[in-house]
């Protein structure tokens, strides 16, 4: 018997002639571009190309995204380029606009048109001279973000609510191993009291950050030019956070810690970081490590197990452990 009714879509694509028909109509572009699908992750992104120039669109999943966020996204990105630091830039449309949107099966949904970025991923070939050029980047793009001011309505990267908003949903994803329900729930109010503590202390300093930078979120053209890609975990939070995202990405894909050593170098050659910032290390690497899990969890029929390579719940009971060994939590 086949079932008559239509079952809702978790994560739809956008057909790519489509969307390519009406950035034309948006953009000053020349009208021979064509638009195709590049990849699907947790947005999807299509190449943008036509005699003359390649561009990349991004298309955000509904209801993760408002305009405002957006918007400040795309400001954030062209101070950061117009500082010198190299980074997608957002084109505007005839509007003026760097964001627009349309409708789709599971309802509006935002995008933006970028310049291509060429080069090589960096965890195709981590060299540890790449590496600390990183870290003078972000050493630079820290010490810029503390000029660019935030805003009242400006996202703020409370990773103590995001946990704890997604627990639940991580709860389902390990509900079959009992012994890591509870170690999950237990470490969640933990970390949340330390978060809390966290916000009063100035010592630990927050502006404007990237949100998620990894391995594989740096392109490199001849060893030299390195561009800072996906900002689209845009928000204000702790910088020193930033680095810990770093940092588990090495650990995360079995990197040689050499890499965290010098990228931390090049980031103090250009910005020190205080003895609160240093000590704060353990603790938000574990901050790091368990949002990660509960937003896979949270994400999970949208973007699938393998999307990000998961190593696997085996993996996350013990690594996360053993950091909340490191950080005196257990």
């Amino acid at each position: 018997m086949i079932e008559k009714k239509i079952l809702p879509t978790a994560h739809s694509t956008i057909d790519a002639d489509s969307l390519g028909q009406l950035i034309n109509k948006l953009y000053d572009f020349n009208k021979d571009l064509v638009c195709e699908l590049l990849h699907r992750g947790m947005n999807d992104f299509y190449l943008l190309r036509s005699k003359e120039r390649l561009f990349v669109a991004q298309v955000w999943r509904p209801n993760t995204k408002n305009k405002y966020d957006l918007n400040r996204q795309m400001e954030f990105l062209t101070y950061l380029y117009k500082s010198g630091i190299r980074v997608p830039i957002p084109q505007k449309n005839l509007s003026n606009e760097w964001v627009f949107s349309f409708q789709s099966m599971e309802g509006k949904r935002f995008a933006c048109v970028f310049n291509f970025v060429g080069g090589e991923v960096f965890s195709k070939n981590p060299s540890e001279s790449v590496s600390k050029n990183m870290g003078v980047i972000f050493g630079k793009l820290h010490n810029f973000s503390e000029s660019f001011g935030v805003n009242i309505n400006d996202k703020k990267i409370k990773r103590d609510e995001n946990i704890l908003n997604s627990l639940a949903y991580l709860e389902d994803l390990v509900s079959h191993r009992t012994d890591d329900l509870i170690f999950y729930k237990e470490l969640a109010l933990k970390i949340n009291s330390i978060y809390k503590a966290s916000y009063n202390n100035d010592n630990l300093r927050t502006g404007m950050t990237h949100g998620d930078f990894h391995i594989h979120n740096a392109f490199v053209l001849g060893n030299k030019e390195i561009t800072i890609m996906d900002f689209d975990a845009c928000g204000v939070d702790f910088f020193v956070q930033e680095l810990m995202s770093y940092k588990w990405s090495i650990e995360k894909n079995s990197l040689p810690e050499k890499l965290w050593d010098v990228f931390l170098l090049g980031y103090d050659s250009v910005r020190t970081l205080n003895k609160d910032e240093i000590n704060s290390f353990d603790v938000f690497l574990l901050g790091k490590e368990l949002s990660y899990l509960c937003g896979f969890a949270k994400a999970i029929n949208a973007i699938g197990h393998v999307s990000f390579h998961f190593p696997g719940l085996d993996w996350f009971s013990k690594s996360l452990r053993n950091h909340s060994k490191l950080a005196k939590l257990i």
